[in-house]
């Protein structure tokens, strides 16, 4: 904290590359206290995009969270930031200090590297890392205390001079804490899927020879089998198998790849026997305490099983028209993108534009979007149009 106050207090910009989940949230815990302790006003952002749409999840499950930051919720939530705000592509190039929150977490691409290339030229901006870079990546380079031009993309480099500093705070348990999570949880097998080979390699072995159990640390795309021992029978309703090949269905009218395809976009035609075990399938398993055979079933029918309520998730947003912009305008960008990505859209009278459970409205200077959690994608895409990230043919 105190690098960065020093930083920020001589003018400087300061870049923390981080992951979207689980380290972000906790160091943007930890600045945003120290702002409001210190009274400080100057900006703190976080890139959009997977780090803003996680934070709605980290506030709508507050209860699952550290009893330190259940026991604040009582005053505010912890991920209510009073001092953090959205990053937007302007602020690159505006002058004075300001922090920034930026993913990947390694400077191997999107806006941390981004951010990079226009801060690091300058002496008063500061670049913290605050945890493990891949060897081979910009941030693995520069922790290894390279000086001078570091290469970007093979073509371009950046004449590195800003100050630097690599702090230890991982988000993964090390070895000792991986072993304790064993005696813990007693599995029957491991699989080993994030590290370095040879480090993974010794973990591996150590956890056979000290457990007795089977350990697996396969490498990228590589297919790895375990047998179970236990064979529990799955009862799937109809209804559900029903809801899932007409979504397979709609899906393949969008593509026409061949006459297979073709063919399974009309309803009254059902997909051959050899596809079913390749159909995605999204549903709720019931299980009882008794010997009866678990129920794999669509979630209202779910909830009237287990005579339970079911609940739903709404999100809401609201996205500033960038400057130059009109709310008109905008609008015609999104329906020109939906008409390119084939997602139906309609408009009342009342201006409201609709995608599926997407409802967009006009107000004076920005634009009011409401969904329901399962369009969160379609709700992301339109966001990425809105804001200029995606290209649109017009």
């Amino acid at each position: 904290m105190k690098r960065v106050h020093e930083c920020v207090e001589h003018g400087g910009k300061v870049l923390i590359p981080v992951f979207a989940l689980g380290r972000a949230q906790e160091l943007c815990i930890l600045l945003d206290a120290y702002w409001q302790r210190m009274g400080l006003n100057i900006p703190i952002f976080f890139s959009a995009g997977l780090t803003e749409k996680s934070l709605q999840y980290y506030k709508l499950f507050i209860s699952w969270t550290s009893q330190s930051i259940k026991q604040t919720h009582v005053k505010s939530n912890a991920f209510d930031f009073k001092h953090i705000t959205t990053f937007d592509r302007e602020d690159l190039t505006k002058p004075g200090p300001c922090v920034l929150f930026a993913t990947p977490g390694m400077l191997h691409a999107g806006m941390s590297l981004e951010a990079f290339k226009h801060w690091a030229p300058d002496p008063k901006n500061l670049l913290i890392i605050p945890g493990y870079c891949v060897v081979g990546t910009v941030g693995s380079r520069l922790t290894s205390g390279f000086k001078g031009p570091v290469e970007i993309d093979g073509r371009n480099t950046v004449n590195v001079r800003c100050g630097i500093a690599h702090v230890s705070f991982s988000a993964h348990a090390d070895a000792k804490g991986i072993m304790q999570l064993l005696r813990q949880a007693e599995p029957e097998n491991v699989m080993l899927v994030h590290g370095e080979k040879w480090k993974m390699g010794f973990l591996r072995e150590k956890i056979q020879r000290e457990f007795g159990i089977p350990c697996f640390d396969p490498p990228n795309g590589e297919y790895v089998t375990i047998h179970s021992q236990n064979t529990v029978p799955i009862k799937m309703s109809t209804a559900l198998l029903d809801e899932a090949m007409m979504a397979r269905r709609k899906a393949t009218v969008v593509g026409f790849d061949d006459d297979d395809d073709v063919e399974m976009a009309h309803a009254d035609k059902r997909p051959r026997k050899e596809g079913l075990n390749q159909i995605p399938v999204s549903g709720v398993l019931l299980m009882k305490d008794d010997a009866s055979p678990a129920h794999f079933m669509r979630t209202p029918d779910a909830a009237n099983a287990a005579r339970i309520p079911q609940h739903f998730l709404t999100f809401s947003s609201e996205i500033p028209v960038p400057s130059g912009e009109t709310t008109d305008r905008l609008i015609k960008r999104l329906q020109a993108y939906c008409s390119e990505t084939c997602l139906v859209h309609t408009t009342d009278t009342h201006g409201v534009m609709q995608v599926k459970s997407v409802s967009i409205k006009q107000c004076s200077t920005t634009l009011s979007l409401k969904w329901s959690h399962e369009d969160a994608d379609v709700a992301d895409s339109l966001t990425a149009c809105v804001k200029g990230t995606i290209d649109v043919r017009r």
